[in-house]
């Protein structure tokens, strides 16, 4: 994989309103040092899309990870133009590793799409149904990570990776919890709330077909 700098992307869009396009006064994306901030005080911003130019071999296999968790559908595949990939993306390629992830916290849900000649990320930034509404705060979408062609088994260069995605793990809350009270509060409102999640994908989708710079 032709590696690239995360915070010099060649294409930057934004959608409003249901539609892709350039910044538009009011709404500024920046970056410092990993982070991506996004300002925008009086302009409702549903979702961020970032592209960069890039080259795959042609034998590249994909693999991303779920919105929620897996369910036996994981695994690796070729360029699929309309493949969403939440979180991560791994690519492996003439025995080498490469991931590109962003931590977002709860700031955003993003996924990452590929195809011959490029990446791009999409940061949905909606509250509800609605783009944010920032007024004069500042959103940090997420810190990005990034790491190109490290030789190595796929397995353990991916646990590497994804352990330092968080830097808050609460595992140790959730056994806690269900050893204490038999119930695991944060798994259920995780399983409410992903239950929306796949909403998120026909909207992107549509708007890449109406568009198809995107």
């Amino acid at each position: 994989m032709k590696a690239f700098l995360t915070d010099r992307p060649n294409e930057v869009k934004v959608l409003i309103n249901g539609r892709w396009q350039a910044l538009p006064d009011g709404v500024r994306l920046y970056w410092q040092g990993n982070d991506l901030l996004l300002s925008a005080e009086n302009t409702r911003v549903e979702c961020i899309g970032l592209r960069w130019m890039t080259e795959f071999g042609k034998d590249a296999r994909f693999f991303g990870d779920a919105w929620e968790r897996g369910y036996g559908d994981l695994g690796w595949q070729g360029i699929r133009p309309e493949r969403v990939m939440p979180w991560y993306m791994m690519v492996r390629e003439d025995d080498v590793n490469s991931l590109l992830a962003v931590k977002t916290g709860c700031s955003a849900f993003v996924g990452w799409m590929t195809d011959s000649h490029s990446v791009t990320l999409l940061c949905d930034t909606r509250s509800g149904n609605q783009g944010v509404l920032l007024g004069k705060r500042t959103l940090t979408i997420g810190t990005f990570c990034a790491v190109f062609n490290q030789p190595g088994n796929a397995y353990d260069f991916l646990c590497a990776q994804v352990r330092t995605l968080c830097d808050h793990p609460r595992c140790r809350m959730h056994l806690f919890m269900a050893a204490t009270t038999g119930t695991m509060p944060m798994a259920a409102a995780l399983r409410s709330r992903s239950s929306a999640i796949p909403a998120l994908l026909p909207r992107w989708q549509m708007a890449m077909r109406t568009d198809r710079s995107w």
